[in-house]
């Protein structure tokens, strides 16, 4: 009886003092007041964690040119909120750029956040392809290029693969050395 005393004590500090567990002669209560508890950890270590996440990804969507962003919050289903400075919007409501930006933006933020954290592997390779297609302009894919050059700093582990088509604001920002041109027709790595 002592022990069972001891795990409500421990399962009331979880839960906290607004709730009080009782005991009864039947365990369901027990496993409810358990599971309670659980859910609560749970969603409150996801909004830790996807808060950081949150001001990761902000930070550098605005180093691959997304100046006007104030922020962002991805939540635990999957929806992305976006402050810009002319009002709030859903990921579904941003325009082509601008969801290149965040997508490659949202990645490394949740690689960073992780390896941060000490939890999960990324196996250090990520691979970006077509960042000069019909979504962005030259302009755009220069200052993605760019900010993708400055992560070096952030996250010393990862290596950034872009392929595409030649393109010049690529090849302004990536070092000869680093392209290989497999064919006369155009497509780059």
């Amino acid at each position: 009886m002592i022990k069972l005393d001891a795990q409500i004590d421990e399962l009331q500090r979880m839960v906290g003092e607004d709730e009080e567990i009782t005991v009864t002669a039947s365990d369901a209560d027990l496993l409810e007041a358990a599971i309670r508890a659980t859910k609560k950890l749970y969603e409150d270590e996801q909004e830790n964690v996807l808060g950081r996440v949150s001001v990761k990804l902000a930070e550098f969507a605005r180093a691959f040119g997304l100046t006007d962003l104030v922020s962002a919050r991805l939540a635990g289903n999957t929806r992305l909120d976006v402050v810009m400075k002319g009002g709030t919007k859903t990921f579904t409501g941003c325009t082509d750029g601008e969801k290149t930006r965040l997508k490659i933006a949202a990645a490394l933020a949740l690689i960073h956040v992780a390896e941060e954290s000490g939890i999960g592997r990324h196996p250090g390779v990520l691979l970006i392809d077509s960042v000069g297609s019909h979504e962005v302009i030259n302009e755009d894919v220069s200052e993605i290029v760019t900010g993708l050059a400055g992560l070096t700093a952030v996250l010393p582990s990862i290596q950034i693969f872009l392929a595409g088509i030649k393109n010049d604001a690529i090849l302004e920002h990536v070092p000869c050395a680093n392209v290989v041109q497999d064919r006369d027709d155009g497509y780059l790595w």
